[in-house]
């Protein structure tokens, strides 16, 4: 339902940014585009695995891994952020194409995608590692991401509830285990074989 009313702002008129899944329920695959165009956003919104999920279906979109990021311990295993405190966000780090899809359009279908207003949790999953979050790479995307979270909390469903989103430069980020990547695209894929 919400991907629904996303739509309007996401659209350029030219075509859909949600790729369908063909008859057999794949979704297409990323599209390659030259590394030189491309940039890096990183978002942070509960478990890692559905925030993914929702990224890799927008066209512009290049390349995503999920991993870890802003906490206390180098090299963090799951098991160091989902029980031993490390501190670190379950991110999405999303490489994108800005010729296809801005900055802008992917922050909007951030907020879109969680519940903003949920200190360290989103639904049954609780922990600091399930923090809204936004790690931006840049000063512009930095300004574009708090004014976008400031428009969203004047005039949306978060009129009567306050966004705790973070917003900060992105620090070192540590890819997630091999079996977190591309989860939900492995498990659809596994069902058709």
């Amino acid at each position: 339902m919400t991907l629904i009313l996303l739509f309007p702002i996401l659209g350029h008129g030219s075509g859909s940014y949600l790729s369908g899944p063909d008859s057999l329920g794949r979704y297409n695959k990323l599209q390659s585009f030259p590394a030189k165009k491309l940039v890096k956003a990183t978002f942070g919104g509960g478990c890692f695995w559905g925030i993914e999920e929702k990224f890799r279906q927008i066209d512009g979109v290049s390349a995503t891994r999920v991993g870890y990021i802003d906490g206390k311990t180098k090299n963090p295993s799951y098991k160091d952020v989902s029980y031993k405190n490390s501190g670190h966000a379950e991110v999405v780090e999303v490489t994108y194409n800005p010729e296809r899809v801005k900055y802008d359009e992917l922050v909007k279908l951030f907020f879109a995608i969680h519940d903003a207003s949920q200190l360290n949790r989103q639904g049954p999953d609780v922990g600091v590692q399930y923090r809204s979050a936004i790690y931006t790479h840049g000063d512009k995307q930095q300004s574009t991401a708090s004014k976008i979270k400031a428009r969203i909390q004047k005039n949306s469903r978060y009129k009567n509830k306050k966004i705790v989103t973070e917003i900060k430069g992105a620090v070192k980020f540590y890819p997630a285990e091999t079996y977190h990547q591309q989860y939900f695209e492995k498990k659809r894929r596994a069902l058709h074989q």
